[in-house]
């Protein structure tokens, strides 16, 4: 009798030791929304493994080396397709220092974060070498050509580009990317594209290496269309602020 009741003792101590665990985990965590099918929550452990993988989108080749053959592949594939299209429009720019690797940034109740989405992030991942800025999708790098590169100023920048998969006959139809560096510190940006029929849209982007900046994030979800949705920014007034 001694022995059940010291077993129902312990396994009344560890199931309390647990739930309070989980309660503490479930507290400790913020969370923006929550059910069967989807959560959505802040990470700010920079130390967590989804973090890492932001902040190094490597770690997951370092442990599947095919993936990281796959994404050179993929580069390589696309910048051999413009070579051999248009062998005399592709030149090497002067890119003042402009990092390469950029991912996008979101407004939440008025405070920046980057994403750990469900399935795909939007604005995707950017690319800016010295001679194709590349979009990332999920079947692979779409590139666009650049033409010019201008520095106007330390938080400007000016890029002519010909997206010569779409117009493929006409290399005067040019778009204009227009870099608005407004916090210098860590990169926030604003990619201000201007097409060459007068439209204007707006992305926030900062370099991956500023994501540790910002906390995280995360839509945990099992359907994929189920993104968390951002406040809208005021992309004009916003520039005109800085």
């Amino acid at each position: 009798m001694k022995n059940i009741i010291f077993s129902l003792t312990i396994g009344a101590i560890l199931l309390f030791k647990s739930l309070s665990f989980n309660c503490y985990a479930q507290s400790d965590t913020t969370f923006l929304s929550k059910n069967e099918n989807r959560k959505v929550y802040i990470e700010n452990n920079r130390k967590s493994e989804v973090f890492q993988k932001l902040l190094d989108p490597t770690i997951q080749e370092k442990a599947y080396p095919e993936l990281r053959q796959y994404r050179l592949e993929e580069l390589k594939e696309s910048e051999k397709i413009l070579k051999q299209a248009h062998p005399q429009t592709i030149t090497k720019h002067n890119l003042y220092e402009l990092p390469e690797d950029w991912i996008a940034l979101h407004s939440y109740k008025g405070k920046y974060y980057v994403y750990s989405p469900c399935q795909i992030d939007t604005p995707t991942n950017r690319w800016l070498t010295d001679s194709c800025l590349y979009y990332k999708y999920l079947d692979g790098p779409f590139p666009v050509i650049i033409k010019s590169v201008e520095k106007k100023s330390d938080n400007l920048y000016d890029i002519k580009l010909w997206n010569v998969i779409q117009h493929p006959d006409n290399s005067q139809a040019l778009d204009e990317l227009q870099i608005h560096i407004i916090d210098k510190k860590r990169k926030i940006s604003i990619w201000e594209y201007k097409s060459y029929q007068g439209e204007s849209t707006y992305e926030l982007l900062i370099p991956r290496k500023s994501a540790q900046h910002f906390d995280l994030i995360v839509c945990d979800c099992q359907d994929l269309d189920s993104e968390f949705d951002f406040d809208s920014i005021d992309f004009p007034n916003l520039i005109l602020s800085h």
